[in-house]
């Protein structure tokens, strides 16, 4: 099944647990820019943006159109429309040759989704890509543990999920395992 039609017909988080495709909506989620709705209020329930914030969100993704369409879909679902997105950090350092993304998603009153975003277009997040091969770790990993850490600190969650895809599936990975003290609540 696709994961739109996944989408469209899933049952709320209530009746449901999270599971693996939730893992993959997350994590591509995470490649889009929430930051213009984010600047003008601290958290933002999908339900909540409008058409123009979507076309706004989506237009610097590598296929904006398709992505429309995944959010559009997000926002008319009922397991979907009711999560809250409460921080993204997007951060580009060139002298540090880091590129890295990651957005938290409150899905309950409990429960939160921390979902890495891969290696993006640019040449500074291929550099890092490569970089991965042959250094013990690279700028976005630490950047990673230090932001699970920060979401764990903030939010008061009993669960955290933790996903990612390629290399955001590699710094979801290292940040659970440099974040030993709180692994209990991670899931």
């Amino acid at each position: 099944m696709h994961y739109i039609d996944y989408i469209k017909n899933a049952k709320t988080f209530k009746e449901e647990p999270f599971n693996e495709v939730d893992g993959l909506v997350f994590s591509a989620l995470s490649y889009l820019d929430f930051s213009t709705v984010l600047n003008k209020s601290k958290t933002i329930k999908l339900k909540n943006i409008t058409y123009d914030n979507i076309k706004d969100i989506c237009k610097n993704s590598r296929k904006p159109k398709v992505n429309e369409e995944f959010l559009s879909s997000l926002i008319n679902s009922v397991r979907y429309n009711n999560i809250k997105i409460i921080n993204q950090t997007t951060i580009k350092d060139i002298e540090e040759e880091k590129q890295f993304s990651a957005i938290t998603v409150k899905i309950s009153l409990l429960n939160a989704v921390i979902a890495f975003r891969g290696t993006d277009s640019s040449v500074l997040g291929w550099k890092e890509n490569f970089n991965m091969g042959y250094m013990d770790q690279v700028p976005a990993q630490l950047e990673a543990s230090k932001y699970l850490y920060k979401m764990f600190k903030r939010k008061r969650f009993s669960k955290f999920y933790v996903v990612g895809h390629s290399k955001g599936g590699n710094l979801a990975y290292y940040s659970v395992l440099h974040n030993t003290n709180i692994k209990y609540r991670i899931h």
